[in-house]
Protein backbone atom coordinates (compact mmCIF):
# COMPACT_ATOMS: atom_id res chain seq x y z
CA UNK A 1 0.00 0.00 0.00
CA UNK A 2 1.29 3.42 -0.70
CA UNK A 3 2.26 5.51 2.20
CA UNK A 4 -0.67 8.60 0.85
CA UNK A 5 -3.04 5.44 0.56
CA UNK A 6 -2.42 4.45 4.13
CA UNK A 7 -2.42 7.55 5.37
CA UNK A 8 -5.33 7.82 4.00
CA UNK A 9 -6.81 5.27 5.59
CA UNK A 10 -5.50 5.84 9.14
CA UNK A 11 -7.27 9.07 8.67
CA UNK A 12 -10.70 7.61 7.81
CA UNK A 13 -10.57 5.52 10.52
CA UNK A 14 -9.69 8.38 12.98
CA UNK A 15 -12.45 10.37 12.03
CA UNK A 16 -15.55 6.95 11.56
CA UNK A 17 -14.40 6.85 15.05
CA UNK A 18 -15.16 10.71 16.14
CA UNK A 19 -18.56 9.56 14.20
CA UNK A 20 -19.71 6.68 15.80
CA UNK A 21 -22.03 8.86 18.67
CA UNK A 22 -23.65 11.00 16.13
CA UNK A 23 -26.79 10.62 13.69
CA UNK A 24 -25.01 10.55 10.41
CA UNK A 25 -27.35 11.83 7.21
CA UNK A 26 -26.41 10.96 3.63
CA UNK A 27 -27.94 10.74 0.96
CA UNK A 28 -28.70 7.42 -0.43
CA UNK A 29 -27.57 3.14 0.00
CA UNK A 30 -24.48 3.59 -0.80
CA UNK A 31 -23.18 6.21 1.03
CA UNK A 32 -25.24 4.00 3.87
CA UNK A 33 -22.77 1.12 2.86
CA UNK A 34 -19.44 2.83 2.76
CA UNK A 35 -20.47 4.49 6.23
CA UNK A 36 -21.49 0.95 7.81
CA UNK A 37 -18.48 -0.75 6.32
CA UNK A 38 -16.74 1.72 8.99
CA UNK A 39 -18.39 0.29 11.40
CA UNK A 40 -21.03 3.03 11.80
CA UNK A 41 -24.91 2.45 13.32
CA UNK A 42 -26.61 6.03 13.58
CA UNK A 43 -26.84 6.20 9.70
CA UNK A 44 -29.90 8.09 7.87
CA UNK A 45 -30.61 8.20 4.58
CA UNK A 46 -32.35 11.07 3.33
CA UNK A 47 -33.78 9.52 -0.01
CA UNK A 48 -36.34 12.00 -1.14
CA UNK A 49 -37.86 12.03 2.78
CA UNK A 50 -38.91 14.77 4.28
CA UNK A 51 -36.65 16.41 6.54
CA UNK A 52 -39.45 17.45 9.40
CA UNK A 53 -40.41 13.93 9.27
CA UNK A 54 -37.00 12.64 9.87
CA UNK A 55 -36.81 14.97 12.55
CA UNK A 56 -39.28 13.73 14.28
CA UNK A 57 -37.19 10.26 14.65
CA UNK A 58 -33.97 11.66 16.24
CA UNK A 59 -32.88 12.40 19.95
CA UNK A 60 -31.55 16.07 20.91
CA UNK A 61 -29.04 14.51 23.00
CA UNK A 62 -27.06 13.25 19.81
CA UNK A 63 -25.42 15.82 17.40
CA UNK A 64 -25.79 15.32 13.72
CA UNK A 65 -22.99 15.03 10.87
CA UNK A 66 -24.59 15.94 7.46
CA UNK A 67 -22.60 13.47 5.18
CA UNK A 68 -24.40 14.52 1.74
CA UNK A 69 -21.65 14.58 -1.20
CA UNK A 70 -19.53 17.78 -1.62
CA UNK A 71 -21.32 18.25 -5.36
CA UNK A 72 -23.52 21.22 -6.14
CA UNK A 73 -26.65 19.50 -5.50
CA UNK A 74 -25.19 17.56 -2.21
CA UNK A 75 -23.67 21.06 -1.03
CA UNK A 76 -26.96 22.54 -1.45
CA UNK A 77 -28.89 19.50 0.43
CA UNK A 78 -26.67 20.03 3.39
CA UNK A 79 -27.10 23.76 3.71
CA UNK A 80 -30.72 23.14 3.31
CA UNK A 81 -30.71 19.82 6.23
CA UNK A 82 -28.52 22.05 8.07
CA UNK A 83 -31.03 25.35 7.80
CA UNK A 84 -33.77 22.70 8.73
CA UNK A 85 -32.48 20.64 11.70
CA UNK A 86 -31.44 23.62 13.39
CA UNK A 87 -34.71 25.40 13.67
CA UNK A 88 -35.75 22.42 15.22
CA UNK A 89 -32.94 22.99 17.78
CA UNK A 90 -30.38 20.11 16.88
CA UNK A 91 -26.63 20.21 17.24
CA UNK A 92 -24.89 19.84 13.86
CA UNK A 93 -21.17 18.98 13.94
CA UNK A 94 -19.96 20.75 10.84
CA UNK A 95 -16.44 20.15 11.35
CA UNK A 96 -16.54 16.53 10.86
CA UNK A 97 -18.38 17.19 7.62
CA UNK A 98 -15.17 19.34 6.64
CA UNK A 99 -12.48 16.40 7.88
CA UNK A 100 -14.51 13.75 6.14
CA UNK A 101 -14.13 15.36 3.08
CA UNK A 102 -10.52 16.80 3.21
CA UNK A 103 -9.47 13.89 2.46
CA UNK A 104 -10.09 14.66 -1.17
CA UNK A 105 -12.90 12.58 -2.08
CA UNK A 106 -16.51 14.58 -3.40
CA UNK A 107 -18.70 11.44 -2.68
CA UNK A 108 -19.02 9.39 0.06
CA UNK A 109 -19.30 6.53 -2.04
CA UNK A 110 -16.24 7.51 -3.13
CA UNK A 111 -14.50 6.60 0.14
CA UNK A 112 -14.66 2.50 -0.91
CA UNK A 113 -11.23 3.63 -2.58
CA UNK A 114 -9.96 4.24 0.33
CA UNK A 115 -11.64 1.24 2.18
CA UNK A 116 -10.34 -1.54 -0.46
CA UNK A 117 -7.26 -0.58 0.98
CA UNK A 118 -6.92 -1.89 3.81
Amino acid sequence: MKQQSQDDFLKLVEIAERLKDKYIIVEGKKDEKVLRNLGLQNIIKIGGRDLQDISLTLNHDKEIVILTDFDKAGKKLAARTNKILRAYKFKINSQLRKLFFGLGKSRVEDFNSILSLE
